[in-house]
């Protein structure tokens, strides 16, 4: 299975978010790193069919995902930073809700919601209404429905904002669990959360690409080589770790 970004611009009022911008994918875990505003939202959306390039195209195995429709729909999880919920229904409410949505059969949509939820550490509060949810919960719930069909293709877009250092370990812990016959893209301006898991690394800034190659033991210096005039807050040393 193959994923590729061929000669992608998306621009805005004449500003180009993401700029000529080429990439292949494979099967396995993909650290997409940037500061934020770097266009790396902008690139997750057009993946998933959210927004249409203006100019260029983005295929699934050959084929336009312009095209494809449904079925690749059915091919993805996607986790967007801020997504949305319902606050009066519990998580198991919401997990089924999305399952129905992904056409998957009442049972395996029950098994597969709580065992995700379980995963995930939220099983003993499966029946607890969302709105009394911390932020870090949340964002659990939001992890679980994005894998809740199986997907081909996962798509998690700063998927551990607001996640606590052991939440973190958590979460690294099931997407290595989880990239063998998947295209996973986890895109994020925290290095640690890429670090150590990543098959390969993208560092991404002003849309588009500054490097790529295989995880290294310095991804840390590397990324603040391009960004060491950032503020800290935006991804740099203070939330490295």
């Amino acid at each position: 299975m193959e994923l590729r970004i061929s000669n992608v611009t998306k621009a805005y009022k004449g500003k180009r978010a993401v700029d000529n911008f080429n990439l292949e994918l494979g099967e396995g875990l993909h650290g997409l790193l940037g500061a934020n505003g770097s266009g790396k939202t902008t690139l997750m959306r057009m993946i998933c069919g959210l927004l249409r390039p203006t100019e260029g195209v983005i295929t699934i195995d050959g084929v336009d995902i312009a095209q494809a429709g449904e079925g690749y729909r059915e091919y993805l999880g996607y986790l967007p930073q801020h997504f949305g919920y319902y606050p009066n229904f519990s998580a198991m409410d919401f997990m089924t809700y999305i399952a129905a949505l992904k056409g998957l059969p009442k049972t395996i949509a029950m098994e597969r919601s709580e065992s995700l939820l379980d995963e995930l550490g939220l099983y003993a509060v499966r029946k607890k209404k969302l709105k009394t949810y911390s932020g870090g919960m949340l964002q659990r719930v939001g992890i679980a429905q994005a894998l809740l069909g199986n997907p081909k293709i996962l798509v998690l877009d700063e998927p551990t904002a607001g996640l606590d250092p052991k939440e973190r370990v958590r979460f690294r812990q099931l997407l290595t669990s989880l990239e063998k016959d998947k295209i996973i893209i986890l895109s994020t301006h925290i290095v640690s959360d890429v670090e150590k898991i990543a098959d390969d690394v993208i560092i991404m800034k002003e849309g588009g690409i500054v490097y790529r190659g295989p995880q290294t033991d310095n991804l840390e210096d590397l990324y603040l080589h391009f960004f060491r005039d950032g503020n800290p807050e935006d991804g740099m040393r203070g939330n490295l770790k």
